[in-house]
């Protein structure tokens, strides 16, 4: 009973600004876990081709990173509830246009190049996606107390694992039953949803600046601060090269759950929802214990994942891809929880 009662797994639910950003970010969660999967899908079952699906990962991932270099900025200058705001508006929307040219077969397997929509629609989504992960990271160290830090991230990625979850096998369920265009909506309803769920948070107004500065003066000052401070570029360098080995993965299950294990929409959102049971397993083993050595913890679980990811992309056994899968999502999780509390301290 000792051991248990010092568990502080649910600490910063205590919290009502913390308890508001994290239920307003709940529809959010949803629908970014059914893009992952539905996105990959329909541009796969549009083309068939693999190239084209490695394009659309590329597609998806520069924007991100052209726009991380000027999310921090954004953050530091506007009230970060409405760059979270202005973020789940511009997905909602990209997901309601896709459905309307799915319903109105202007995006079809008959009608040749139509997955470039789909694929300028993830370019968007790709830059408004780097838009809020910043914001909403950067928010929680101002909702909670600094001893709450490593709590408050964990349930954070707790929660969006649990969607992480649900979501896919709902998306996957919902596409072989009903059609890509009515996850597409949903989506969207779902985005719509966060919007005034997040109206709840409290606004943080962004510190008070000595002198004003261009925005490319900005950027360039926070990569001198990386460059000059070694365990803050160590941290940078090394999940950077983690997210470059792990995203890529999602994209491409669509060729294995239709060339190799032949499970079809609902199998991939199985084997998306179980990357999310490994990561939500790993989210409450950080919120639940004060755990220390986190730079160690970062990069032997980093390394894992990569050997991990290797083994699954030679298993043709449909009980192996779960158990890889799973472990895939501990890895993640398990590297990246420590680098973001490493970096907010």
């Amino acid at each position: 009973m000792s051991f248990l009662s010092n568990l502080k797994t649910l600490d910063s639910f205590h919290n009502r600004d913390f308890r508001s950003y994290y239920f307003g970010m709940a529809g959010q969660w949803a629908a970014m876990s059914m893009q992952m999967v539905i996105q990959s899908l329909l541009i796969y079952r549009l083309t068939g081709s693999m190239a084209l699906l490695g394009s659309m990962a590329l597609a998806t991932a520069l924007p991100m990173v052209a726009v991380a270099l000027f999310a921090g900025v954004a953050t530091d200058r506007f009230p970060k509830k409405y760059v979270i705001q202005f973020s789940q508006c511009g997905m909602g929307l990209v997901a309601v246009t896709v459905a309307v040219l799915l319903t109105t077969g202007v995006i079809s397997e008959n009608r040749e190049g139509s997955w470039l929509f789909v694929m300028a629609g993830g370019v968007i989504h790709g830059a408004l996606q780097a838009l809020i992960n910043t914001a909403r990271h950067a928010i929680i160290p101002e909702l909670v107390e600094k001893e709450q830090l490593m709590n408050a991230i964990s349930l954070n990625n707790m929660g969006m694992q649990v969607f992480q979850f649900v979501s896919p096998m709902v998306g996957g369920l919902l596409v072989d039953h009903v059609g890509f265009n009515a996850v597409y909506f949903l989506m969207g309803g779902l985005c719509l949803m966060a919007v005034i769920v997040t109206n709840a948070v409290p606004k943080v107004k962004p510190a008070v600046r000595e002198e004003k500065t261009q925005v490319l003066n900005d950027v360039a000052e926070g990569l001198k601060y990386i460059r000059s401070n070694t365990s803050m570029l160590v941290i940078v360098v090394f999940t950077t090269l983690c997210v470059l080995i792990a995203s890529p993965m999602t994209t491409l299950l669509p060729v294995f759950t239709e060339d190799i294990l032949d499970v079809g929409g609902t199998g991939l959102g199985v084997l998306q929802g179980m990357m999310a049971v490994g990561a939500f397993i790993g989210s409450m083993i950080f919120a639940s214990f004060s755990i220390k050595k986190r730079g160690v913890i970062m990069i032997v679980l980093g390394g894992m994942l990569g050997l991990v990811q290797a083994i699954f992309s030679f298993s043709s056994i449909w009980f192996l891809s779960i158990i890889m899968m799973i472990i895939v999502g501990f890895g993640r999780v398990g590297h990246m929880t420590p680098a973001i509390a490493l970096i907010q301290n």
